[in-house]
């Protein structure tokens, strides 16, 4: 079966130009790799022109493979090589999805010093448990699922997946799409890496995936309990489920720039301007609202009010009762017939 991640529901905060960068320098590297293996083919032996066994040529990648913890430029070198096309496809399709909402919760400072800490983490759990050499960033970008997982688990995730690999090339690529949180998306993919690292690995270094993901789930904690990131108040945590807190409301918009056409400077709030016929008083007594008030209104007052989006109002008190656009969402509303606490 294949389950690949396609959307994350996250509302942006900030450009996440640091993932751009990462996966664009991953990108070209990776770039480099096939120029040069295409200029390096492999070479057979010449004493056994039946040979099938490749001679091995050293390439100018091969001090950033990850071998052991003395070699730091495979500490760090590893994350941006990769094997082949579909190797780079799958990890960089996962750093685009979850590093954009990482990056852009965290901010673009933070993130790549997490992204390079969750990937030694990998790094050494990898070490820690083989002896085989290793490249590729897919521990790294577990990290990042890590700290996703922390921050966005409710958050909806779409995924395409496929029963059978063969299927795309017969039927409509053969995916269909499933919208569900992201928690169970990404527990179906721990647990898959802990079943790959119980059954032995293979050519897949589960342990750093395993590595990554609890180190980058602990930055994540980390991060909240230090209040180096903090949650929007439409926003939960993994840490406000577990202590059961409730999501907050929208916050008030920053206000419009206080300046009129004609230059005036408005200290506080932004008049509401008022588009359409203001209701009759007669039609709001058959309508039958309680809280109209027979009292004609006196000219040159203003009613404040709230609108639920969050943006302070002020309007003239002649038109309590009509409707007119926010000027903060730009929803209709209606103009109470009071001014409300906010």
């Amino acid at each position: 079966m294949i389950i690949l991640p396609w959307k994350a529901d996250v509302p942006f905060e900030r450009d996440p130009v640091t993932n751009w960068l990462l996966v664009a320098s991953v990108v070209a590297v990776f770039g480099l790799e096939m120029s040069w293996a295409m200029h390096h083919p492999y070479i057979f032996s010449d004493v056994d022109p039946e040979a099938t066994q490749a001679v091995y040529e050293p390439t100018p990648f091969d001090p950033y493979v990850l071998s052991g913890f003395s070699n730091l430029r495979g500490l760090f070198g590893h994350m941006w090589l990769h094997a082949n096309f579909l190797h780079i496809f799958g990890n960089m399709l996962f750093l685009w999805i979850f590093g954009n909402a990482v990056c852009q919760k965290i901010g673009n400072g933070l993130y790549l010093p997490a992204y390079l800490l969750a990937g030694l983490a990998a790094a050494g759990a990898h070490l820690l448990f083989s002896e085989e050499q290793a490249i590729g960033a897919s521990g790294a970008i577990n990290g990042v699922v890590g700290m996703y997982l922390v921050f966005y688990p409710l958050n909806e995730i779409t995924c395409l997946f496929s029963l059978f690999p063969l299927v795309p090339l017969v039927y409509a690529w053969g995916f269909r799409s499933v919208t569900v949180s992201g928690v169970w998306v990404i527990l179906l993919w721990l647990a898959f890496d802990i079943y790959g690292a119980l059954a032995g690995g293979g050519p897949v270094a589960y342990m750093a995936h395993l590595g990554g993901f609890a180190a980058g789930f602990g930055i994540g904690v980390a991060l909240l309990m230090l209040k180096w990131v903090k949650m929007r108040p439409y926003e939960r945590s993994l840490l406000q489920i577990i202590r059961k807190q409730t999501p907050g409301v929208y916050p008030a918009p920053p206000p419009p720039t206080p300046w009129r056409a004609d230059g005036e400077y408005v200290e506080e709030e932004m008049d509401m301007q008022m588009h359409v016929r203001p209701v009759k008083l007669g039609d709001l007594l058959k309508s039958g609202n309680p809280s109209c008030k027979p009292d004609q209104p006196e000219s040159g007052q203003t009613i404040q009010f709230t609108c639920p989006c969050g943006q302070r109002i002020k309007a003239p008190i002649e038109n309590a009762g009509s409707r007119g656009l926010c000027p903060g969402c730009k929803q209709e509303i209606t103009v109470p017939f009071s001014s409300a606490e906010s």
